[in-house]
């Protein structure tokens, strides 16, 4: 197996700490990783979708474990401090939980336009209460648009890696 703990390291512009267990004889891993002021600029090299999505510094934690392709368990949630600005199209999701009024029309312009929102505030997070059902929630503030919204959802999977894959290119179009 293999033991790795207080792992640090300078990361896409920030830093990244944390432990990593891999027991080979069981096929199980479990990573518990904190980051600090990444920059998605630099973190759309490790995905694309990333540095589409979001313009800013991101921080967070990720606890994931799993065993031999399943996943065990996920919690993470990820925070924009200092504020940035958001791919209007992942607003399309939160769509309904916005009254009519002229500022949903303006956010619909954006959307339609492609662009990034200005947020103050962006927080997003994803637990798994078991290996196939995950529960998280979604803050935005955005004076530019004078919106303010906190979301809950539930997404149900089937516990694999290609999954939760999905459920991802789901929420980052």
């Amino acid at each position: 197996g293999l033991d790795a703990h207080d792992l640090v390291a300078l990361a896409y512009g920030g830093t990244l700490k944390g432990s990593v267990t891999v027991r080979f004889s069981e096929n199980a891993y479990a990573a518990n990783i904190a980051a600090n002021g990444l920059d998605t600029a630099e973190l759309s090299v490790l995905n694309g979708q990333i540095g589409a999505q979001m313009a800013g510094r991101v921080s967070g934690t990720i606890y994931i474990s799993g065993r031999a392709g399943q996943l065990v368990a996920l919690k993470t949630a990820w925070t924009m401090p200092s504020g940035g600005k958001v791919n209007a199209a992942l607003l399309s999701l939160l769509m309904q939980y916005i009254p009519m009024s002229q500022e949903r029309k303006r956010i619909e312009a954006i959307i339609q336009a492609g662009g990034k929102l200005k947020a103050e505030v962006f927080a997003f997070s994803l637990a798994s209460d078991t290996p196939t059902h995950l529960s998280g929630a979604v803050t935005l503030k955005s004076r530019e648009a004078n919106l303010e919204v906190n979301v809950t959802h539930e997404v149900n999977i089937d516990g694999t890696w290609d999954s939760l894959g999905k459920y991802w290119n789901t929420i980052l179009p």
